[in-house]
């Protein structure tokens, strides 16, 4: 677990900006995603909050999520690029499994792809 010296308010900011990252409004996504990347230099935990959304039911929140991961600059723990992995390979929509296959080859995980695409039959 991280441990987190932010207050609750910061962390319903922070929540609150990854809510609008699903936003249909692209204005809206785009703001928020930014105040994201900013903050996310401050904090590790931005990455983590963010990734919890990778196990929403709506693709397209999954599929918001992996580009805005894509964005922040801090690195993937293992728990987050294994869970990116495994919606590469079996996520329902190929836009998810293309984008999160994507966002590993951004964040500079491209053997753990070489890895995963050797174990497939």
């Amino acid at each position: 677990a991280v441990v987190s010296t932010q207050s609750t308010g910061e962390r319903i900011v922070i929540e609150k900006l990854i809510q609008m990252t699903q936003s249909l409004d692209p204005i809206i996504r785009v703001t928020a995603t930014k105040l994201l990347v900013r903050l996310s230099h401050q904090s590790d935990v931005v990455l983590f909050m963010v990734a919890d959304i990778l196990n929403n039911k709506l693709w397209a929140n999954r599929y918001m999520t992996c580009k805005v991961i894509q964005k922040i600059k801090t690195p993937l723990n293992k728990d987050i690029l294994h869970k990116l992995l495994t919606i590469m390979w079996t996520d329902y929509s190929e836009n998810v499994r293309s984008v999160a296959a994507e966002t590993i080859g951004v964040k500079g995980y491209g053997n753990a792809l070489l890895k995963a695409n050797e174990k497939q039959p």
